[in-house]
């Protein structure tokens, strides 16, 4: 697919944003039928853009959406919305006609990892592979975005399909979606997208209605805080760890007088035993340390009972994990099983024992690199999204269910010895956060009606508004710092990213910088042939 000269700024549609809707479209698709540039086009697709659609393939639309639902053209696919004045305009592109006539098949599960060597096999010698399952509990999105930052030459996509147990591609309606070129049939408020969202089977399309991503502004946080029940107990996973001590601290702050903690090696230090001993003493807290195996069904109902003693269960919180990081090709089916069963089992256990019960609480701690994937960590990126799956379940039917997805942390947890006390460090597109922040952030997170949230601390551009005072983040600037660029107008309007020196260590960062930052996702072929001049309609103002 190729992309010309484009520019949401464009004068022409500035001057005329009074005019109504048809009009203004009807004007751009007269001056730029020749031109190629933004064809702005209202919810009905006239003939004229008929025309265009049908005589040149290097077409892009600015559809403009006033109603609630899209409609969009079998042949154009959406890149990126933005929304103005109470107007949604979507970004649209030709989907493209130079992908492979056939995609290799790989069915995921996540009870059995055969299918880790099958693919690694497949990656090396297809360009077009096609994910399946026929479980929301696979995982399978952010092993996605992990592998396509992986595998620069290939085209990893996704589908959850039930429709039958052999996953026939030539289906009908598993051919629609596949032609649309989507990295995920993730589907929201009728049309298709290639974000996080909720999945949704291709058989139940017209019967799932999902919210928008929402975005929260730090003013939240001066909300009231959580409190807990004194009188019932709160069951904490992982909770002495280093960010399980610190998350029961903030807990006992909130009134929590029964806690229990899980972990198989129990109480190993001394600042472990002090903490607890200081809850104990000082603020009068039943504590409890329960050394099961809580991914074993015999394990986490012994954690429950011990909970049960002091009190009805009214939270359960899972703080679980392991890391078994690695290039994919590098991975092994015990590497996944152990860490998909950390996460996922403890998790499926806690949630059958407790459905029974009215929690206000039932928690998960995941991780960025579920939502925006991460080179290295497949599995844990698997582990994650599945986990977090069985939070949107419980949601779904009218249970407590969260899970946060937090970015690298630089003084407790599992990151924090890759992380050290470099707040810049960049891991999975976010900078470090440190455990304060991420503490002062749980009295709102814990609220919002969502089953899925994020905590994270994106990088910043230095590009300084003058008008505004304030830093406005452009693709340009953003991509120009990849490719070592510092002079952004010294740059040929012609210059393809592969022209100013992009190799494949560049690539990964632009894609993930793409997604992560602008909610953009290009195949690798896209980002290779991108012109300079043609990266600022990825923008995506909010």
């Amino acid at each position: 697919m190729v992309v010309r000269s484009l520019g949401p700024s464009n004068p022409d549609f500035a001057s005329n944003q009074i005019r109504s809707v048809r009009d203004i479209s009807n004007d751009f698709i007269i001056k730029e039928e020749d031109k190629f540039n933004i064809i702005l086009v209202d919810d009905t697709l006239d003939e004229k853009l008929d025309r265009l659609l049908q005589t040149n393939s290097e077409v892009c639309v600015l559809h403009v959406q006033r109603g609630e639902k899209v409609i969009l053209d079998e042949r154009l696919m959406e890149l990126s919305t933005m929304s103005s004045g109470g107007v949604l305009y979507s970004l649209l592109f030709r989907a493209s006609s130079q992908r492979p006539p056939t995609s290799t098949m790989v069915k995921v599960t996540p009870n059995s990892f055969d299918w880790v060597s099958l693919l690694q096999e497949k990656v090396k010698i297809s360009k077009d592979i096609v994910l399946v399952s026929d479980t929301g509990l696979s995982g399978v999105m952010a092993l996605v975005k992990c592998l396509n930052q992986e595998y620069q030459y290939a085209d990893v996509r996704f589908r959850c399909l039930s429709l039958a147990e052999d996953h026939d591609l030539s289906k009908d309606a598993i051919v629609k979606q596949l032609s649309r070129h989507l990295v995920h049939n993730v589907y929201e408020d009728g049309s298709w997208g290639s974000y996080r969202h909720t999945l949704v089977d291709l058989n139940d399309i017209d019967n799932n209605n999902i919210p928008h991503q929402t975005s929260v502004s730090n003013e939240s946080l001066q909300s009231s805080s959580v409190q807990f029940d004194p009188h019932r107990s709160y069951i904490v996973i992982g909770g002495l760890g280093g960010f399980g001590l610190e998350l029961c601290d903030w807990m006992v702050q909130r009134n929590c007088r029964n806690l229990v903690l899980s972990s198989r090696s129990g109480i190993q230090t001394g600042y472990q035993q002090y903490m607890v001993n200081r809850w104990r003493s000082l603020s009068k807290v039943n504590v409890e340390v329960c050394t099961a195996d809580v991914t074993m069904e015999k394990g986490a109902e012994q954690l429950f009972k011990v909970a049960s003693g002091l009190g009805q269960v009214d939270g359960v919180f899972n703080l679980a994990g392991v890391l078994r990081d690695g290039l994919f090709e590098n991975q092994t089916a015990d590497n996944f099983s152990e860490v998909t069963r950390t996460k996922l089992s403890s998790t499926l256990h806690m949630d059958r024992l407790t459905r029974s019960l009215p929690l206000n609480f039932f928690v998960t701690f995941s991780s960025i690199t579920s939502g925006r994937g991460n080179k290295g960590q497949t599995n844990y990126g698997f582990a994650n999204a599945a986990m977090e799956a069985v939070c949107e379940r419980r949601r779904r039917e009218g249970l407590a269910g969260l899970a946060i997805q937090w970015g690298p942390i630089s003084d407790v947890g599992m990151a924090a010895k890759l992380v050290g006390q470099n707040l810049k460090k960049v891991i999975g597109g976010a900078h470090a956060q440190t455990i304060d922040s991420c503490l002062a952030s749980l009295d709102l997170l814990l609220r919002l009606p969502k089953a899925i949230v994020a905590s994270t601390v994106v990088p910043q551009s230095n590009v300084t508004s003058e008008s505004k005072g304030e830093e406005v983040v452009t693709p340009q600037k953003v991509i120009g710092d990849i490719l070592g660029i510092q002079n952004l107008s010294s740059v040929r309007d012609s210059a393809t990213l592969s022209d100013l020196g992009l190799d494949s260590l560049m690539a990964a960062d632009v894609k993930n910088v793409l997604q992560s930052k602008f909610n953009v996702n290009l195949s690798n072929e896209q980002i290779k042939e991108l012109k300079f001049n043609a990266i600022q309609c990825l923008l995506v103002k909010s």
